[in-house]
């Protein structure tokens, strides 16, 4: 019985301003979804390569790995995000490239096959370009950084959304509200979601500091709608083994630090906070962003229907 031969991991490659589906299989072949190359190659996603082979012009320059074959019945036979795909070798699409380059070059393509060659070497320069990058990527260790990128997300980011925990304690907001010269007992009487400017303030914070790219994850996976709202809190997007434990140590650890402030001391605190806790993502609000607002300001947030930040 033959092998499942399957997709482990897969994404999107752009290549000549196209987005081309590709996989790494269990097998560790490199693939291209054979649909979205032959339409790619020859602008026509209907059929196969060996069209394409068969021309007898071009048979000197046929790749010589696939002479005597049908490219279209040597396809990987895959499973591709849970369903059956033709998948093509990543390395077949540069020679079939530079098949027809070859072919330009010795001046024996006919008419129709000249926008080919075309497409072919504007493929073959998309893949210069990648190539380049990665080999500085290499040389300088970006890939390992950007692997090690990748498994802090996935150790604080959690596949599926989890259930609705109340997370952010009473005290965080009392003190968050002591250190703008705002009422907490006015707003809890209002009875309504926090205003907007208390988001920015818990992302600056609280979110900034978990991990890098943790506040941008989360925002990709909770945007807000056209009103400005987001449909789930951001801390349900964590994992509960680690991201949403370390979330409610630092909701501890920051309240506790707020504590130390006397009234309308929030740029004072938030210096503070950044000593004491350094953004791993590029501060985008600095401290002078969050002077002190006034009551009468405050007054008229929670007069309206405040925004869910989803915090």
């Amino acid at each position: 019985m033959a092998e499942k031969v399957f997709a482990t991991h897969y994404g999107d490659l752009e290549i000549a301003h196209q987005k081309i589906p590709c996989a790494v299989l269990n097998n560790g072949k490199r693939v291209l979804i054979q649909r979205e190359v032959v339409g790619l190659l020859t602008g026509n996603k209907k059929g196969g390569f060996d069209r394409y082979l068969m021309a007898s012009n071009l048979r000197p320059f046929v790749p010589e790995r696939l002479l005597g074959q049908s490219l279209d019945q040597s396809m990987n036979k895959i499973l591709y995000k849970g369903k059956s795909a033709q998948a093509f070798d990543a390395t077949d699409l540069i020679d079939l490239c530079e098949m027809y380059l070859k072919a330009r070059n010795a001046g024996v393509l006919l008419k129709s096959q000249e926008k080919l060659a075309l497409q072919a070497e504007i493929i073959i320069r998309s893949f210069a370009k990648v190539g380049i990058i990665a080999v500085i990527d290499e040389a300088t260790g970006y890939q390992k950084q950007k692997n090690e990128y990748q498994k802090i997300l996935e150790l604080f980011i959690a596949k599926e959304l989890q259930p609705y925990i109340s997370t952010f304690d009473e005290n965080y907001y009392k003190q968050l509200y002591r250190l703008l010269g705002w009422s907490w007992d006015a707003f809890k009487n209002k009875k309504k979601n926090h205003p907007q400017y208390i988001g920015r303030l818990t992302n600056r914070l609280v979110y900034e500091k978990l991990a890098p790219g943790v506040l941008e994850e989360l925002q990709k996976l909770n945007p807000k709608d056209d009103k400005g709202r987001r449909k789930h809190k951001n801390f349900q997007f964590l994992t509960s083994n680690h991201g949403y434990r370390e979330l409610l140590r630092h909701i501890a650890s920051i309240s506790i630090l707020m504590e130390q402030f006397p009234n309308e001391q929030l740029t004072e605190a938030i210096s503070k906070i950044d000593a004491r806790f350094p953004s791993y993502t590029p501060i985008y609000q600095t401290s002078m962003d969050f002077p002190v607002v006034s009551t009468e300001i405050f007054n008229n947030a929670i007069a309206k229907a405040s925004l869910n930040v989803g915090n």
